[in-house]
Order: structure tokens, then sequence, then C-alpha cells
């Protein structure tokens, strides 16, 4: 009443029918205002200046209207929450709601050929035009991904109606995007869902994210290294066919770092995924994409971490430190903290492991990153397990096996086992490390889970077979374990597992062979530089 009899009533109608207009916009900028006027009036109202007028002095009678900084830099005013309630309540009593629907397109439109799609969106939003939120969703999701704002992308698509969203690759790709963190098995589904509907259209960049996603996805989810294979594939053929082309820089550069990752952390071809990581940050400073360059990087460390190339992991770690600061997205500034965490355990710099695994738990824990924590939790656990703590390293374990029966994913229920039979290991009880191990084993067949986690296994597994003085059975594991290693670069498992099998045929009366193991792996050790030895330092 107060509004209505002793302000609005007392006002001309010229400005009221000017208050009512504008209480659609959140904050009243003047070209904004004169643009909305000059498309839905002819230039009924005149100038900028006749707004600035208005709206000075209204602030003037101190009306329930305050002056505000707008995002461009420049000059606005807003109107008082009850006040601005009341106006809209004014244009809907007044013209109905599809004048307040004409003019939120009418300023979402503005916004637009502005190139603010935010408030494009919002306006849109307002208006009920979700096919024009869509369009824009479309056109300006990577941005969103780029610049790391996928809180306000999931935002966005969360206001369209699911029909429309099941229906659109590229929703259905924005939306997995922004849960992937929390998302664990139904990403997959989706991403390939939204891989099938980019072929079918012959969306080539939409195929790019698709697949690069799934790498990501199966690689975090554990899925056996033949399925990881077979989407590698697929993204190094998309990427052939558009080998000397300029097109779709960034998704490129994506593409070539979850290869990278799937390589790396998924098959266990370090040669191949250190190269990809190497041209995602190639292309990453191509195009001046500092998050590309970073991610890929921490890939490309942990790579060389695996590999045993300490003296390049080091460099390139203490590189990512300066470069990155506090401007890394949670979940990679997490995963590089596992890197330097497997790189501190594989060079028994174990006081430094333990700050690493506290800080790293604090960002798992903070932004509930639970793709990450497994790796985390083993990391954690071997920690134990090296520093004597076998008690711990064993809960530790069950934890994990806990963790395989709560997520479905029986990979984890093989890397408790290992734990435990590398924690017996180091405590000299052979017999119930040989039955953790066996156990394990089962669980790494390389036709169910590939290869790297099939030969790891198979090297501990014969490293507690001469500690048991089986040795016949320790040289049938290890020969073929050595010869994998050598063939995915793994200097510092081919190194260990040589001086083993040294050990070993010396222990069966083969001076001769394990003579030449013994060389060849103190051979490469020295080389390489390496004080430790993670399976056999400790026995």
């Amino acid at each position: 009443n107060y509004f209505s009899q002793e302000i609005y009533g007392r006002i001309p109608e010229q400005i009221r029918e000017f208050l009512i207009r504008t209480s659609v916009l959140e904050i009243i900028e003047l070209d904004v205002v004169e643009a909305l006027y000059n498309e839905l009036y002819g230039r009924k109202l005149a100038s900028r200046e006749l707004a600035a007028d208005i709206l000075g002095e209204l602030e003037k009678r101190n009306l329930f209207i305050q002056r505000v900084g707008t995002a461009a830099g420049g000059a606005g005013f807003k109107y008082h929450r009850l006040f601005r309630k009341f106006l809209l309540k004014q244009l809907s009593a007044g013209s109905g709601p599809e004048t307040f629907r004409e003019l939120n397109l009418s300023i979402a439109k503005i916004f637009w050929d502005r190139r603010d799609h935010e408030s494009a969106l919002r306006y849109y939003n307002q208006a009920g035009s979700f096919s024009e939120m869509a369009r824009i969703i479309r056109i300006k999701g990577a941005d969103y991904m780029i610049r790391g704002n996928l809180g306000g992308l999931e935002k966005w698509i969360s206001r369209l109606p699911e029909d429309d969203v099941k229906k659109d690759p590229w929703l259905i790709l924005y939306r997995t995007i922004t849960q992937r963190i929390r998302g664990g098995q139904k990403n997959i589904r989706l991403f390939k869902e939204a891989l099938a509907l980019f072929e079918e259209k012959g969306d080539v960049r939409g195929v790019m994210f698709a697949v690069g996603y799934l790498i990501e996805a199966a690689v975090f989810m554990r899925k056996p290294s033949s399925r990881i294979r077979s989407w590698i594939g697929k993204g190094e053929s998309v990427l052939q066919s558009v080998r000397g082309e300029e097109f779709y820089p960034w998704a490129r550069g994506l593409l070539w770092q979850q290869i990278g990752l799937g390589y790396i952390a998924g098959t266990g071809s370090l040669p191949k995924g250190i190269s990809a990581c190497k041209n995602a940050a190639l292309m990453g400073r191509q195009i001046n994409n500092p998050a590309l360059v970073q991610n890929s990087s921490i890939i490309l460390a942990l790579g060389h971490v695996l590999a045993g190339d300490f003296e390049s992991a080091g460099t390139l770690l203490a590189r990512i430190r300066e470069d990155t600061g506090r401007d890394h997205s949670p979940e990679y500034r997490a995963l590089k903290s596992l890197v330097d965490i497997n790189y501190t355990l594989k060079n028994g710099r174990f006081e430094e492991a333990s700050r690493l695994l506290e800080r790293s738990e604090a960002d798992i824990e903070t932004f509930g990153l639970i793709f990450l924590y497994p790796g985390f939790i083993e990391a954690k656990a071997l920690f134990l397990a090296y520093t004597g703590q076998f008690g711990e390293a064993g809960q530790m374990a069950d934890h994990l096996n806990d963790f395989s029966i709560l997520e479905g994913n029986d990979f984890y229920k093989g890397v408790a086992h290992r734990i435990r039979a590398v924690s017996f290991l180091l405590q000299k009880d052979t017999d119930r490390a040989l039955q953790e191990i066996d156990s394990a084993m089962d669980q790494y067949d390389p036709g169910r889970k590939g290869d790297i986690h099939h030969f790891q296994t198979r090297q501990l597994s014969g490293i507690i077979c001469y500690e048991n003085g089986e040795y016949d059975r320790a040289r049938e594991q290890l020969s073929g374990v050595l010869d994998f290693f050598d063939s995915i670069s793994s200097d510092l498992s081919w190194s260990e597992t040589s001086l083993v099998l040294g050990m070993t045929c010396i222990r069966l009366n083969d001076r001769d062979a394990g003579l030449a193991f013994l060389r060849q792996g103190l051979g490469r050790a020295a080389r390489e530089s390496y004080r430790f030895f993670p399976l056999i330092s400790r026995t």
C-alpha cells in the first residue's frame, strides 16, 4: 500500500511505465535500457540521456534505487528488492505473462549480442526459452570447461527439461563432465551415449571430447586394459583423421592428454603415454592454455615416475610446482599430490611422503574427489608397510576391500591382496604373503584386467617365492616379467626384477646366468642412480 499510494501513484505515467519495464532487469544499465526501448518501441525512449535523467532523479529523491557497478566496469542502477517485487507484480497485473516473456527475450538477445552469454542465459531462463538456452550451452560449454566453471555449466543445464537433455549429445556430454568426479560407473554409460550420437551426426569435435572423457573415466574406474586400449584406438583414429588441420586445437590437445593417461595409468604403455602427453602439452602452449599444459604435465610426470626416470620426473614436478600455484583445479592438484607421493615412495623418502599424504588426504576429503580415493589409500597403505606400520597397512587393505564391495569393482580387491602380500613379505611371513599374492593373481588374470596389473603382481609373486625358497617357481614368474618391463621401459621395475632373478639363478646353481642378471640389473640401476628398490630394499 505504501509503494502504491505514496510513491508509485504520484509518479508521472511515463516514468511509471519506465519503472515497470525496467524492473525485469536485475542491474539497470543505460545502454541496455536504450537498446531495449529501441527494439520494442522504435526509439520511444529518445536516448540514454533521458533514461539517465529518470534514474538520476529517482536516486536523488531516494526512491528505492541505488547506484551500483556493472560486470563491464561501468555504472548501473538497482531497485530495492521489495520495490522491484512490487513493480514486477504491477507488470504482471497490467500486461500479463506474455509481456514479461517478451521483455526477457529482448533483454536476453541484447546481452547475447554484447557477448555476455551468462546474462543472456539468465534472461532466456526467465523467459522459459529452453531452446535458446540449449543453443548457447552448446556454443559456450567448452568455454565453461576451459575456465573450470563446471558449477555454472551444471546450473544452466539443470534448468533444461530432462527430455531435451537426453536427446542432445552436447548436453549429455557437458552434464556428465560436470558430474565426473562423483558420477562413477554411470559416467561411462553416459559418455558412450554421447559418443554414439556424435558419431551418428558425424560431429568430429564431439567424438574427440566423448572418447577423451571415456578414457579418463575408464582409467579411474579401473576398467580392463583391453577396453581402455580400444577407446585409445578410437581416439588415435579420429586424431589421424584431422591430422594437418587447424580445427579444434583444444579438443585435440585434451584428447592427447587423455590418451596419455590411458596408456600410462590404464595399459602400462609408458613410452606411448609419455609421447601423447608431450603432444598435449605442446598443443596447450600453442593455444596458450595453461590448464592443458599443467594437467598433461602431471600425467607426463606420472609416466616418468612409473618408468623410473626420476631425473625427468623430479625436474618436471618442480616446474609444475612453480607454474601452478593456486590456479590448479582441485582434482589435478590432488592427482599431482599422488604423483609426488609415488615419486617419494619409489625413492624411499618417507618423511616427505608422510607430509604429502596428509596434504593429499585433505584435498580429497575437501573436494569429494572419490575417483582418486582408492589410489590414495593404496599409496598410504604402501607407505605404512614400508615404514613398518604393518597393522595400519592391513587396515588400509581392509578399507580397500570394503571399497571394492561398495563400488562393485573387484579390481580393488586385488590391490588389497597385493598390499597384504607386501606387508607380510616385509615381515618375513612368506607363507601368508604367498596366500595373499595367489589371491591377487586370481584377480589379475591378463584376459580380465590387462597386462600391467598382471605383471606387477607376478613380479611380487616371484620375489615372495624367492624369499620362501621356491627358486624354480620364482625364476618361472620373473623371466616373463623382465621382458614385459623392458618392453614398456619401466626401468626401476626392470632393474629390481633383474636383481632378484640373478639371485634366484645363483640359488639354482646357474652362476653364469645369475651374474649376468645381477650385472645388467646393477648396471641400469647405476645409470639411473637408483638408491632404493620398493620391493626388495627392506628384505
